[in-house]
């Protein structure tokens, strides 16, 4: 078994089950984030993330939460039979 694919497969899993089963807790987070960057340290281009909607984002982060999952799991089978 292949330890750093292993290693990234949780990786994946982890962020896939947090954007998964949180995805308005991690938007609020990113919303905070992205106030920070735009008021604190002047990213203007971050601009357009604050205009990000909630019900969006949520379905949004429900879909990458869903592909980081089939990821971790490509990972596991990759790190199983290598």
């Amino acid at each position: 078994m292949d330890t750093l694919f292993t290693i990234r497969g949780f990786i994946f899993l982890i962020a896939g089950l947090l954007l998964f089963l949180f995805p308005v807790h991690v938007l609020r987070w990113q919303q905070k984030l992205v106030y920070f960057l735009v008021a604190k340290l002047h990213f203007r281009f971050m601009e357009r993330f604050a205009e990000h909607r909630e019900k969006e984002g949520s379905n949004a982060m429900r879909n990458i939460g869903i592909f980081f999952l089939v990821v971790a799991v490509g990972l596991f089978v990759y790190a199983w039979f290598n």
